[in-house]
């Protein structure tokens, strides 16, 4: 008998611990397998993406000062993006190492999107990325990034740890490339000097 109030009171803590972050039910970090209890219709995507691309956005947005000269691209997956969708396509849903990362909400034909953000979460950045403008949020009590593109009428919640950890390696990472770069013409302007 005491296993089902145990169980009942863990179930709750770990809800609290994940009910910080995420979308509605959809929480950072939950699984595919977990997902699936949440909305046992989801589907896999057909395709795979090997980029995530709102995390350009939020590099532009948020870490541009860090990175110093140009904006790398952060391509956090080595391999292949998983990405699922809703039985009926309204949300779209990408995992890294089978942790949910993002969630995409897509709204066809609605009105007033952009100023209920604008409401919600203030004027946040506007950007001009890829020829397109995107609004970009940090929503620091939730512990998320969002993301609206006006053109594709879609908002993206993205998983600030995660963002944040990613836009920082890209940028150390390229910090070093360069480094190794310089070092590199040095070395070989110094054999040149040499060579005369």
């Amino acid at each position: 008998m005491k296993k089902v109030p145990v169980f009942c009171v863990l179930f709750f803590i770990s809800f609290l611990l994940y009910a910080q972050t995420g979308y509605k039910d959809y929480q950072f970090g939950i699984t595919v397998e977990q997902l699936k209890l949440i909305d046992p219709d989801i589907k896999e995507s057909e395709h795979y993406r090997l980029t995530f691309p709102p995390i350009v956005d939020v590099m532009f947005a948020f870490y541009a000062p860090e990175a110093e000269s140009y904006i790398p691209n952060p391509n956090p997956y080595k391999g292949k993006c998983v990405e699922y969708s809703t039985k009926d396509d309204d949300l779209t849903f990408y995992f890294d190492t089978n942790k949910l990362v993002a969630v995409v909400t897509y709204f066809k034909g609605s009105q007033g999107i952009l100023s209920e953000l604008i409401k919600r979460y203030g004027e946040g950045n506007l950007l001009l990325v890829y020829g397109k403008f995107v609004f970009v949020w940090a929503d620091y009590e939730r512990k998320r990034f969002i993301t609206f593109e006006e053109d594709n009428e879609k908002v993206i919640y993205i998983d600030a740890e995660w963002a944040s950890n990613l836009c920082k390696k890209t940028i150390e990472e390229d910090r070093k490339r360069t480094k190794k770069q310089e070092t590199v013409k040095e070395s070989s302007a110094a054999d040149l000097n040499k060579l005369d």
